[in-house]
C-alpha cells in the first residue's frame, strides 16, 4: 500500500499571479496566471497549451506591480477540466538557477517567512 505523502523538494505558496511565459527561441508567448510558487518552479495556468520544448522566460508581476523576470523549462503540460475563466492548461515550469534575488524576494513576501 502506497503513501500519500506528497514529497516535495521545496514548500510551495499558493497565489494567483499575472505571468508571462515566452519561448527563448522564437516569438511565442503564452500569458497565464501562476497558481503556486516554490524555490523550485512554478504551476501556471494558461489557455492554451504550452509546449514542453527548450528554455523559457517568464516574465512575472505580482498584485502589487513588482516585476521579477526569470529562466526555465516547462517540465508538463496537461489540460484540466473546462473552466469558465478559459485556463484549461496546467503546467510545470522549472526554475533555472541561478534564480534572481527579486524572485526570492517575491516568495519571501508570499510565505511571510526568510528562507
Amino acid at each position: 500500500m502506497g503513501s500519500n505523502i506528497e514529497r516535495r523538494e521545496y514548500r510551495r505558496e499558493a497565489r494567483n499571479i499575472s505571468v508571462v511565459i515566452k519561448a527563448q527561441e522564437g516569438p511565442e508567448c503564452w500569458p497565464g496566471v501562476i497558481r503556486d510558487l516554490s524555490m523550485g518552479g512554478v504551476g501556471v495556468f494558461s489557455k492554451t497549451y504550452i509546449p514542453c520544448e527548450g528554455l523559457i522566460h517568464l516574465e512575472i508581476e505580482s498584485n502589487s506591480g513588482q516585476r521579477v523576470s526569470c529562466q526555465g523549462r516547462i517540465v508538463w503540460c496537461r489540460e484540466k477540466a473546462k473552466e469558465k475563466d478559459g485556463m484549461n492548461f496546467f503546467a510545470g515550469v522549472e526554475l533555472i538557477s541561478p534564480v534572481p534575488k527579486e524572485y526570492i524576494q517575491l516568495l519571501e513576501w508570499f510565505s511571510g517567512c526568510v528562507l
